[in-house]
């Protein structure tokens, strides 16, 4: 059985992908202030239906293999009910736009 989130957390996610598609073509990685950051939903399933992750900055991308170094940079936390109670680094910038 997959993860459940709850609906509102889910839509709020849902609308950070939106945001990450338009910044860079990839459903999870913006980019603002000429830094990019990828999301990483965690593997933890809350019991009150929260959605968490870590946040990720790329610092560069093999060009032979594709793969990216990168360091973190923070994380976030959606309640259940769609508050933000920690914003992934910068994404405010993108969202106010």
């Amino acid at each position: 059985m997959g993860k459940v989130y709850a609906g509102e957390a889910h839509e709020v996610f849902i609308s950070w992908k939106d945001i990450c598609i338009a910044s860079t073509g990839i459903g999870n990685v913006y980019q603002v202030d000429g830094n990019r950051y990828t999301l990483d939903l965690s593997r933890k399933q809350h019991n009150d239906g929260a959605m968490t992750g870590s946040v990720w900055r790329l610092l560069s991308t093999n060009e032979e293999t594709g793969v990216s170094t990168c360091e973190k940079a923070g994380s976030f936390r959606i309640d259940a009910d769609g508050t933000v109670a920690r914003y992934p680094v910068g994404l405010r910038k993108l969202i106010n736009k």
